[in-house]
């Protein structure tokens, strides 16, 4: 991994194309001026420094409900740097803190030492978070060789019980618009109805979701969706990679195919080879 002074002078170096790549993030974070910037690279760094701390060497994706949904954050926890993203997060944060210590005391049934909620979970909440933070929590555990999973938010988890446990596929298929290749195996199949049925996950009306570059990441640098029945998780594929995760390499991968243009062809068929083999399985 990167030292403190190798990171800051990395992205410090990239700022003007964060900037200029990312302008959505002017209207709500002021981070021209250089001593601002300068801040949200340290908080970067702090995310990037916690990933290898990471305690079940996981990281949870997902839209930005999971960070408040307790039963996710009851096991597994929040990687955050530098406080909750959400202020009115914090004393169900504050409760749960709770009942872990008093698990690890003995006071409940359950393992001994438990590992706080804050700071060293699976799941991103920081308050200073800004594109350069999020590009910390994927490249830094990407370095770490964690795995990756899909969490949904409350509106997906219920779209995913009405066909995505169920092992009628073909008839699901039908249900829910055509056939799916029958190349695919049952679980995969039923994460290509979902995506199709849930687009908005990956694109947003002219623009992509910030799971979008989190796929691309982990499509540049060597890991492989792995469909269950528990569940989608992204695991490391020796060999696959296009070289050692980098900020300066992920961003020039991103400008390639048009990410920061919003180029929706080119980024879904790059997305839909990674998820599906078949640059066509989500447009």
């Amino acid at each position: 991994m990167l030292t403190k002074s190798q990171f800051e002078d990395e992205l410090f170096m990239m700022r003007h194309d964060y900037i200029k790549e990312n302008s959505w993030v002017e209207a709500w974070r002021h981070w021209k001026s250089e001593p601002i910037m300068k801040s949200y690279i340290t908080a970067a760094y702090n995310m990037y420094n916690a990933t290898a701390s990471n305690a079940l060497k996981l990281t949870v994706l997902g839209d930005t409900e999971i960070r408040s949904m307790e039963p996710l954050i009851r096991n597994f926890g929040l990687m955050s740097a530098q406080g909750v993203q959400e202020a009115k997060d914090e004393a169900m944060v504050k409760d749960l803190e709770k009942h872990r210590q008093e698990v690890a005391a003995g006071a409940h049934d359950g393992p001994k030492g438990a590992t706080k909620v804050l700071g060293v979970g699976s799941i991103l909440s920081d308050k200073k978070w800004t594109p350069i933070l999020n590009d910390a929590l994927m490249l830094g555990s990407i370095e770490g060789n964690q795995t990756f999973y899909l969490g949904l938010n409350s509106s997906e988890q219920a779209a995913w019980a009405k066909y995505g446990f169920n092992s009628n596929v073909a008839g699901k298929a039908a249900m829910f618009g055509g056939a799916i290749e029958n190349k695919r195996n049952q679980w995969e199949k039923n994460w290509h109805t979902f995506f199709r049925k849930q687009p908005q996950m990956i694109w947003s009306g002219s623009f992509p979701r910030v799971f979008a570059r989190e796929l691309l990441a982990l499509k540049f640098f060597g890991y492989k969706p792995v469909y269950s029945k528990m569940g989608l998780a992204f695991a490391p594929k020796r060999g696959t990679s296009i070289g050692p995760p980098g900020f300066q390499t992920y961003t020039r991968e991103l400008r390639k195919i048009g990410f920061f243009n919003n180029n929706k062809q080119q980024v879904m068929g790059h997305i839909s080879k990674f998820l599906f083999n078949d640059d066509k399985a989500l447009l």
